[in-house]
């Protein structure tokens, strides 16, 4: 049950609290280089402007995730902090916990900076404070005000916990030391930094939305005899591919060895209740010729096995529990 589990958060089950998975999709560049096929998935600040202008698009979103520091002086420690656009939550179509997500007025240079608090990080780290909406918090040594928290689980489309949700034109700055605002192509300076996911809009495939965005690219690299590449869309699920993880395959081979483990284990029970029937032929036959029914011990014997079944599975239940975490 545990690796079940796994395996079901990992390739079965879309990340959790979003919306419509199957008009969701993740946008990554295939290349080739030096007889090798990559995919990568990490994109420029300009291919997000760029994608966003497309018709064949309901809503496209941006983000990283980046440790920065939380608190100051003695008291100061790392967190993991998503930098997203305002449209992330609108486009994976989850809602606030409490409060409210950051808006589109207020994900722009020289808005007033506003955070979004992970669930488990506002019941662990800021003790489940009531208050907490209109609080303020030091990252990265710029105040932030507190105006939602996110529900219980929610990751974005990743698997590894987010503490903080900041505005990508406010806090994105910070993520290159020296510079103001976000790298535009006129900079001449290539980043490829962001996650970008993109709702597809009613009645589009995902065939014309992969020829749109590939012109969009070659528009801008084809130009390069040196480069060989192209953009492409990808399923919401991460460990489907084409980047397939390594805990992912990793997991579809140890669910395959949990289930031998399985079988096994049943083969074992099924002989230990055969052995136990065979020592108890000697009971049965005199409970038999004390004229007691054949129903009644037939009753008897599934009792004992449906006892023997209930008490194994709570227990396995309660070790699938603590060992799924």
């Amino acid at each position: 049950a545990t690796m079940f589990g796994i395996v079901d958060r990992l390739l079965l089950t879309a990340p959790e609290h979003v919306q419509e998975p199957d008009r969701l999709r993740r946008v990554m560049v295939r290349q080739q280089f030096a007889g090798q096929t990559f995919h990568q998935s990490s994109l420029e600040y300009p291919d997000l402007v760029e994608l966003s202008e497309l018709d064949v698009f309901r809503s496209v979103a941006g983000w990283t995730v980046s440790e920065m520091t939380f608190g100051y002086g003695a008291q100061a420690e790392r967190v993991s902090a998503g930098v997203a656009t305002a449209s992330l939550f609108p486009t994976l179509g989850v809602e606030p916990e409490r409060g409210r997500f950051f808006g589109a007025d207020e994900d722009r240079e020289g808005s007033d900076p506003v955070a979004v608090v992970g669930h488990e990080f506002w019941r662990g780290r800021l003790g489940g404070d009531p208050q907490v909406l209109g609080r303020e918090l030091v990252v990265a040594e710029r105040s932030y005000r507190v105006v939602g928290v996110a529900p219980p689980g929610f990751t974005g489309l990743g698997l590894s916990r987010v503490d903080l949700w900041l505005p990508l034109h406010v806090a994105g700055p910070q993520l290159f030391p020296g510079m103001e605002a976000l790298p535009t192509r006129e900079s001449g300076m290539r980043f490829f930094w962001l996650q970008v996911a993109a709702r597809l809009a009613p009645g589009v495939s995902t065939e014309v939305v992969d020829a749109r965005v590939d012109a969009l690219h070659q528009a801008v690299y084809g130009s390069d005899d040196r480069y060989e590449g192209m953009m492409l869309t990808a399923p919401v699920i991460a460990a489907r591919g084409p980047n397939a993880s390594a805990e992912s395959r990793v997991a579809v081979w140890l669910a395959g060895v949990a289930f031998v483990v399985l079988l096994v284990a049943c083969a074992n029970v099924a002989n230990m209740l055969l052995a136990r029937g065979v020592r108890r032929r000697g009971e049965i036959a005199i409970r038999m010729a004390l004229g007691v029914p054949r129903g009644r011990l037939v009753r008897q014997l599934l009792a004992e096995r449906l006892l023997l079944a209930v008490s194994g599975s709570l227990a396995a239940l309660l070790l699938a529990d603590w060992g799924g975490g």
